[in-house]
């Protein structure tokens, strides 16, 4: 079920404003100084996104091999998505995700080299959202000279909130399952 958004209008003063340019766009923080105690919703919130980031960060060397079960748990549309290198989008495959990465499936092509930037399109939850890295390794895939597996490394600084709550809520769900399975087993 979706959660219904809701607005918190709080008195505040801007203290600060900082702009950077991101590879798509623009990005600001802005400092801001509270006239008064935020509402507890507000605070639960930004609580909660501040903690994710944290188990996110926390959670790098696991990865998640993809099936279309395990991808539906996730969240996941389909296992299949786009890769865009040199602006031209190509069908994928993800093999695996992680917090760091993800490992796909492509047709070979001469222009795809390590080193190279990429960004990787992905359906979550019917919303396709982009991650921009940079291909780390290449192999050929068993006996397939037409096909090429590549690693990708995530650019840290943009990697959405939307696929850091999937992640984190997915281990966090497999971690309950085991605590349990060891609770029932003693």
């Amino acid at each position: 079920t979706a959660k219904k958004p809701f607005s918190f209008f709080i008195s505040c003063r801007i203290k600060k404003i900082n702009s950077f340019k991101l590879t798509h766009g623009s990005a600001f923080i802005i400092t801001l100084d509270f006239n008064q105690r935020p509402p507890d919703d507000f605070i639960e919130i930004i609580g909660k996104i501040i903690e994710n980031s944290i188990r996110f960060n926390n959670r790098k060397e696991l990865r998640i091999r993809l099936d279309d079960k395990i991808a539906d748990s996730l969240g996941l549309d389909s296992v299949k998505g786009f890769a865009e290198v040199d602006e031209v989008f190509r069908p994928c495959v993800f093999v695996d995700i992680s917090t760091s990465g993800c490992g796909i499936i492509m047709t070979q092509s001469p222009d795809i080299e390590e080193h190279k930037r990429i960004t990787i399109q992905l359906g979550i939850k019917g919303n396709p959202i982009n991650i921009n890295g940079a291909i780390v390794r290449s192999d050929t895939v068993n006996n397939r000279p037409d096909l090429i597996r590549l690693g990708i490394l995530y650019e840290k600084e943009e990697i959405p909130y939307i696929y850091k709550n999937m992640i984190n809520n997915y281990l966090d769900m497999l971690e309950k399952i085991k605590k349990q399975q060891l609770q029932s087993s003693q």
